[in-house]
């Protein structure tokens, strides 16, 4: 089994000014394809912070994507 992270960048998410419906279209099809999604992260729109969160989900998951 394939372990994935993904991380959406966005202001607007954690603002709540748009709703991550990206997630779960992406959810199911990791779990058609025998994927399994360990970690879920939202970054805002800033590139250390992005780099942070891919360091923490490289040291963790066999996957990543971003969003």
């Amino acid at each position: 089994m394939i372990k994935l992270g993904i991380i959406a960048t966005g202001d607007d998410i954690l603002k709540g000014i748009t709703l991550n419906t990206n997630f779960n279209y992406i959810a199911k099809r990791a779990i058609e394809t025998g994927s399994k999604i360990i970690f879920e992260l939202t970054s805002p729109d800033d590139e250390e912070m992005i780099g942070e969160g891919l360091k923490f989900l490289s040291k963790n998951v066999d996957g990543i994507i971003i969003i």
